[in-house]
């Protein structure tokens, strides 16, 4: 890669993608039944970063955020602050490495409950 390729990195480009518009600011992949637009990235609790961080990041476009098995208090936080404004705008994905059915329900309620949120709102 020369510094002029570096210089004129794409993502879409490389995913073989037309790129987002600006307006949107997302691949376009859109998820679940609500017709919602992914971003290209997410962040993930296991960040350790403040409430604060990930308040801007939705701020600027960011809608993914990955609660996973290393959850840090400052996503939890962000996510109980924004939600109940903005939850129609947020992805939210729960990890959980269960594998019987009763026990991933029990940790996806579990997880919700801790984020303020239930299966009916979003």
């Amino acid at each position: 890669m020369t510094p002029t390729d570096r210089n004129n990195f794409s993502l879409p480009r490389v995913l073989g993608r037309s790129a987002p518009s600006r307006r949107e600011g997302t691949l376009g992949v859109p998820e679940g039944r609500g017709g919602l637009t992914a971003g290209p990235l997410g962040p993930a609790a296991s960040y350790g970063a403040p409430a604060k961080a990930y308040e801007m990041a939705f701020e600027r476009g960011c809608n993914l955020f990955y609660w996973g098995s290393y959850r840090h208090r400052g996503m939890k936080e962000a996510i109980k602050n924004l939600a109940p404004r903005h939850r129609d705008k947020m992805l939210i994905a729960l990890q959980s490495y269960w594998r019987f059915p009763f026990m991933l329900r029990r940790s996806v309620a579990s997880g919700l409950k801790k984020l303020n949120l239930d299966l009916n709102n979003g």
